[in-house]
């Protein structure tokens, strides 16, 4: 109870002392609009060019037609004359893929599921560093209550001092010494303002959010020193919930077999090394055509049907003599039929120091695979240890508030005997809100932490968060 009432009185006090009445933001005002974040956007970009290329890869391409008319001229008679008129026609239907083409559909296939995982990645990582940005607004918020009540106590120590060394009972050089930490105080409050705002333009910039402008703030002024500081208005972040962010964590080994099948590095590492395997399977295999024919022919007329087994296409052809000036005495007036199977093949045998070095080149792209995982693994490994860190910290700043309880209610009890004096008073009040503050960065650096765990396994299903970042 006393870490909620000692909480509560550092947000009381940062909202009345630093910022203005321009609004509250929250967590989940922020992380609403992920869509906005740059990153998001780019990968978004991304994933719907490399979703035409597919579709245009591996869509059916339709039928093809060709006309060919033709014209022939003679000169039997000694001049140049118009001997005949023909029109060709064919028509090409895809029933199947060449090797080529189907080489082109599986990389085309492979670039956009690494614009898929890209896009998630994008999430992920927008997610951590808005939340990272909103930490810094926020802690900065809090880091201005520290100041206020830090400032106040300088002030009434200046004071105590002046009065001491009027009376002799203190030196000169006290009251300077003095007078230096009052002036160090109130320098402190002008840059946690300016840390504020520039955490909270930062924020504004990768939220995709309209900074609000700063307004006329106000300033306070010591009558003695004549020293002035300046708070600008800003808004108002409402502290984070812990629970909602840090929702499950999986073992180091999860996030470990996760991290590797969602890495876009290691997709792509992996599509290169079946890139190269289908490689060596091609130059070893035997590439056989079957081209079955029928061929059907009058003397003014021929059509023809034919498949290709390389090519999965389907051929229609047809001729025709519009007009001819005499007729071929010689052609059979009989129609014709003719079948006819085409074989054709294409082998390039790989001799050894060939396949050796695409062996090789293989288990060269395995070893790189490797290295990219156990860098995933690493990369876990240090910020699962970060996290536990954090979680140490936390803990520590929760005895740290409860030390600050146990000492308040022991000035407590000195204010109703009379013995705390009002320099005592501001001493408690910035001990107080000092282990708050601390309290609550320790609460924001934990849970930042967390997202940074998540972040770097991809591991955001496993976290609750869905691909589009909102909470499931």
């Amino acid at each position: 109870m006393k870490i909620v009432l000692h909480t509560m009185a550092l947000m009381a006090i940062g909202s009345s002392l630093a910022f203005g009445q321009t609004g509250t933001l929250s967590w989940q005002d922020i992380y609403a609009g992920i869509q906005n974040h740059e990153l998001v956007q780019q990968a978004r970009i991304n994933l719907a060019i490399k979703t035409g290329t597919l579709e245009a890869e591996t869509g059916w391409k339709g039928p093809q037609l060709t006309l060919t008319p033709s014209i022939d001229f003679d000169d039997a008679t000694g001049e140049v004359a118009l001997a005949e008129t023909a029109i060709g026609a064919g028509l090409l239907i895809p029933l199947g893929l060449s090797e080529a083409e189907r080489e082109r559909k599986i990389q085309a296939r492979e670039i956009a599921d690494i614009a898929v995982a890209e896009l998630r990645d994008s999430y992920g990582k927008a997610y951590a560093e808005l939340y990272s940005l909103f930490g810094a607004a926020y802690t900065a918020q809090g880091a201005i209550a520290v100041a206020e009540t830090e400032l106040e106590l300088a002030r009434l120590s200046l004071e105590s001092v002046r009065q001491k060394t009027a009376l002799g009972m203190l030196a000169i050089s006290d009251l300077t010494d003095a007078e230096a930490d009052y002036q160090g105080a109130s320098e402190k409050i002008i840059q946690s303002g300016l840390d504020a705002r520039i955490a909270w333009f930062n924020l504004s910039y990768s939220a995709g959010l309209d900074a609000a402008k700063p307004g006329q703030g106000r300033r306070t002024t010591d009558q003695q020193t004549s020293q002035e500081s300046v708070i600008f208005d800003l808004p108002r972040f409402q502290a984070p919930v812990e629970e909602e962010i840090i929702r499950q964590l999986p073992q180091p080994g999860v996030l470990m077999t996760i991290a590797k099948e969602a890495s876009p590095l290691a997709l792509a590492q992996r599509q290169k090394i079946e890139t190269v395997r289908r490689s060596l399977d091609a130059q070893t295999a035997l590439d056989v055509n079957l081209t079955p024919r029928i061929l059907y022919a009058t003397p003014g007329f021929s059509s023809s049907l034919g498949y290709g087994t390389a090519t999965g296409a389907l051929t229609l052809g047809t001729d025709w003599k519009a007009w001819e000036k005499v007729a071929d005495t010689t052609k059979s007036p009989d129609n014709s039929l003719t079948i006819s199977v085409g074989i054709s093949g294409n082998f390039n045998p790989v001799n050894d120091a060939q396949r050796r070095t695409l062996l090789g080149s293989i288990q060269l792209e395995e070893r790189r695979l490797a290295a990219i995982e156990q860098g995933l693994e690493l990369q876990i490994r240090s910020k699962y240890a970060a996290y536990l860190k954090a979680k140490d910290s936390l803990a520590q700043a929760e005895r740290g508030v409860k030390l600050s309880g146990e000492i308040d209610a022991v000035n407590k009890t000195r204010r109703l005997l009379g013995q705390l004096t009002p320099e005592d008073e501001a001493a408690n009040q910035v001990q107080l809100v000092r282990a708050s503050f601390a309290l609550e960065k320790a609460k924001t650096d934990l849970s930042q932490a967390y997202l940074g765990m998540i972040a770097s396994a991809g591991a955001w299903d496993a976290a609750g968060i869905s691909q589009n970042g909102v909470k499931q």
